[in-house]
């Protein structure tokens, strides 16, 4: 604009105020959600147990619920990696000083040991649903197969075991963790390590049992991760 005396001025504009997007979920929420999503997923199937009895490997069990059983241990995979690697996260994240050492070595265990099960449990399920198939083999041949593959774990459920063990000692390296770091309620690093002896201790049902309390505690711990970040 041009004033009385002659000389230019020019208004001063603000720039355009960007219009604000869709909000985005904290990055540091999504181990805490993996972790607990997959804790109460398996809590449900050791609760149900659709694969029947644990450690009954044999035709009769195993036929009759053959598709119950493919899905629940394909379920129980998925949700232990899911488990394995959240942990690690979260415990990680917990965990920023004195046990941190306890902590990454205890990570790398769960994370590893929860991928190698699920290699097993995937692989032992697709093995399951082929072999009590009647079209494909008698219950005759069902039978010998299931009872050849118990008979020889070395080329199948190895993997399933040697995982579940790696992943049980990284969570016992967790707990240590927490309970050297204090970042997190003293009960809750003290449970795991009172149900993983009750886990081998009692098998059969009471280890379903078990199974599914010590994941109520590591969503419990999931829990407190959040909570923790949303103070920071």
């Amino acid at each position: 604009m041009t004033t009385a005396h002659g000389k230019e001025t020019r208004t001063a504009t603000s720039p355009a105020t960007p219009t604000p997007g869709p909000p985005r979920p904290n990055r540091h929420t999504l181990p805490a959600a993996a972790l607990i999503t997959g804790a109460l997923t398996i809590v449900v199937l050791m609760v149900f147990v659709p694969w029947g009895q644990r450690n009954d490997l044999s035709y009769a069990s195993l036929a009759p619920i053959r598709d119950a059983a493919w899905a629940g241990l394909l379920a129980d995979a998925l949700a232990m990696v899911a488990v394995g690697t959240g942990l690690a996260v979260v415990v990680g994240g917990l965990v920023r000083g004195r046990g941190r050492a306890w902590a990454t070595a205890g990570g790398a265990l769960t994370s590893v040991g929860a991928v190698v099960f699920a290699l097993g449990a995937s692989a032992f399920a697709s093995l399951v649903w082929h072999a009590t198939d009647p079209a494909v083999l008698s219950p005759d041949q069902g039978t010998a197969l299931l009872a050849h593959a118990e008979a020889n774990p070395g080329h199948g459920l190895l993997l399933h075991m040697v995982g579940f063990l790696t992943f049980t000692v990284g969570t016992l390296l967790l707990a240590v963790a927490l309970l050297r770091a204090g970042t997190a309620p003293r009960w809750l690093p003290a449970a795991v390590v009172v149900l993983t002896v009750l886990l081998f201790a009692f098998p059969g049902r009471p280890q379903d049992l078990a199974q599914a309390a010590q994941m109520l505690v590591f969503a419990a711990i999931g829990v407190v991760y959040l909570r923790s970040e949303d103070r920071a």
